[in-house]
């Protein structure tokens, strides 16, 4: 699995970097796109506390512009990302198919990849060197199964996004993962970001892995005191509207 760096402090991402690193993790995930300086520095300052072996790659979250893009990456090269992941927006592919022709850098797509039908439309853009997966955007283990296949056709590898999964998830996540023949990079993952689980025996980190579990089905069992103590009625967002003070977005829980 890969290590998140989640800071727009240098010196904070770097401490981490170190941390999982002598955890054994091997591949980090760094977020980005703060602006030009400090995304550079941010990078700096990561791959200098890491060394040259271990695989970093850049998630930008779709933050930046063409221009910004093709600039930085310039810049960018010499810390030899990975990949830079979702530079430019989800629904521009041919900015990304121009993009990954001006670069050396391999170019990641995730927020641009939830469907099977937008894998298809990256494929036949040529628009990314790797696919990131998401089963919970997909529709369930088969798309994203189906997803990998297609992107195995032209020969790209997938991996896995994380959005903050719990046990029932991330076990699935892990046997998606043992299970498809071009998932040959490190799955995200945000484990050491929970504050609890739904399940009775919680995933551990060792070296840098999780093993598949052994069990029967996905190979863990709910924790039913622990579902119904966290469980919520709504969704409570933080994005506000500056024009209704004090409004806040809810939506059902599902």
């Amino acid at each position: 699995i890969s290590a998140y760096l989640f800071s727009s402090d240098p010196a904070r991402v770097a401490a981490d970097a170190r941390e999982y690193q002598a955890r054994g993790f091997r591949t980090f995930k760094l977020k980005i796109g703060y602006g030009e300086q400090a995304d550079i520095a941010l990078t700096r300052a990561v791959r200098e506390a890491i060394g040259p072996e271990p695989l970093l790659r850049l998630d930008v979250n779709g933050a930046w512009t063409p221009g910004t893009a093709k600039r930085l990456c310039a810049r960018l090269v010499p810390f030899d990302p990975a990949y830079v992941e979702q530079p430019l927006e989800h629904d521009d592919l041919e900015g990304h198919v121009r993009l990954r022709a001006s670069t050396s850098i391999p170019i990641a797509l995730d927020e641009s990849a939830y469907t099977l039908n937008d894998i298809g439309n990256i494929v036949r853009a040529g628009a990314a060197d790797v696919i990131l997966l998401d089963p919970h955007e997909a529709g369930g283990l088969w798309q994203c199964i189906k997803g990998a296949a297609v992107a195995e056709s032209v020969g790209l590898p997938v991996t896995l996004h994380s959005g903050g999964e719990l046990g029932l998830s991330q076990a699935a996540y892990l046997h998606l993962a043992a299970a498809i023949p071009n998932m040959t990079l490190a799955i995200d993952n945000e484990l050491d970001y929970l504050g609890g689980d739904i399940v009775t025996r919680g995933f551990r980190i060792a070296d840098g892995q999780i093993p598949v579990p052994t069990g029967p089905g996905l190979g863990v069992e709910v924790d039913r005191d622990a579902l119904a103590r966290y469980a919520v009625d709504s969704i409570t967002g933080a994005y506000l509207d500056p024009a209704r003070p004090g409004w806040f977005p809810v939506k059902p829980a599902y």
